[in-house]
């Protein structure tokens, strides 16, 4: 009988234990090596910002340490061409007052300059194909969003965010005060396309809007009437969401589909409509509706007080013995039997409007 040969096999074994352990070692010291050189390649900070190398001769910016105040993005960092701001990479930047988007970036990712209070405005290059959602959200003094007009995606008009062909209003400035009467070409109103936006007392979407989205009104605080022309198909999920001074929403057409919540909180809301229109209910959305009021003023019974009644008013400006059966072809607004500075008062209260209270 033979004689095994134990110490042989047990040195066969350690060896082969030294080779796996070995090539592991190796594999985990490739790996660490290659996450550092990733992490020095990626990692780099030049002129107050954070930046990653995107290995082509392009970076994306991630985040900026700057000192704010009139902030124009360079064109490179470092030799490497700047394309792209990444999500939140200027995000709570309360410092940053303006800023100026250079020709070399193709993308603002989301929420880039979210809750930058003190910004009021914003210039975009030519080259910006990609905005990201909620990128300018909660900044309550932006009042203006300018694009260069090389650029072949967006546009803007008076400061206000559009598509380049505008047909879709991307995003009214938060910060921007007064009433707004959407541009006829607009079809679409974008997702959170108004939202937050303090200072739209009243708005008036035009018969060429068939679209509303999601939020688009959304929090607007002070926002009391809008009128909806009779395009309008479709209304958003939550579109005037939490509008807690909204009293009354003025429908020129059929009843469109609506979203969910889309008068959620808005306790005041009446929903107006023409009686010619169909689709109406005693509820709209979970609130009361009623009978658009025609306005005195309103004297071709448009619901819109506009140039013709103005020249109605005008055609017999001072005219007395006014009455039955016309009241001086309806220019004596108030029936006082003299078209007179009462009128031209009544006449300014529902001016483009035709809105009573």
């Amino acid at each position: 009988m033979g004689t095994k040969n134990v110490s042989s096999k047990t040195n066969g074994l350690h060896t082969r234990v030294q080779r796996v352990t070995t090539a592991c070692v190796l594999k985990i010291l490739s790996l660490l090596l290659l996450l550092l050189l990733s992490a020095a390649a990626q990692a780099a900070f030049y002129g107050g910002y954070y930046y990653d190398d995107n290995g082509d001769g392009t970076c994306t910016i991630t985040d900026y340490f700057g000192p704010g105040g009139d902030v124009t993005i360079p064109g490179t960092l470092a030799g490497l061409t700047v394309t792209t701001i990444g999500s939140y990479a200027f995000e709570y930047c309360n410092s940053l007052t303006s800023i100026t988007i250079p020709d070399s970036v193709t993308t603002i990712g989301s929420q880039v300059f979210f809750e930058c209070s003190n910004l009021t405005s914003i210039t975009i290059g030519s080259s910006v194909a990609i905005i990201g959602v909620n990128t300018f959200s909660l900044c309550t003094s932006l009042t203006a969003i300018t694009v260069d007009a090389l650029n072949s995606t967006y546009s803007s008009i008076e400061g206000v965010l559009f598509n380049k062909s505008q047909t879709e209003l991307t995003r009214y400035p938060e910060g921007k005060a007064g009433t707004y009467t959407i541009p006829d070409s607009v079809t679409t109103l974008g997702f959170h396309a108004f939202y937050n936006c303090d200072g739209l007392p009243g708005v008036t979407i035009g018969n060429s809007v068939t679209t509303i989205g999601d939020r688009a009104f959304s929090h607007c605080s002070i926002l009391t009437d809008v009128i909806i022309g009779n395009g309008v198909t479709t209304i958003g999920e939550g579109a005037f969401y939490y509008c807690p001074n909204l009293t009354g929403v003025y429908f020129r057409g059929d009843a469109p589909g609506f979203g969910a919540s889309v008068f959620d909180y808005d306790d005041n809301v009446t929903i107006y409509y023409i009686p010619e229109t169909t689709g109406w209910e005693a509820t709209y959305g979970g609130h009361p509706t009623a009978i658009w009021p025609l306005s005195p003023a309103d004297t071709d019974l448009n619901y819109e007080v506009d140039i013709y009644d103005f020249s109605v008013l005008a055609g017999h400006w001072l005219q007395t013995g006014c009455g039955d059966p016309n009241w001086c072809e309806w220019a004596d607004f108030d029936q006082s039997g003299t078209v007179d500075p009462n009128d031209v008062v009544l006449l300014a209260d529902d001016w483009l409007f035709g809105i009573v209270p």
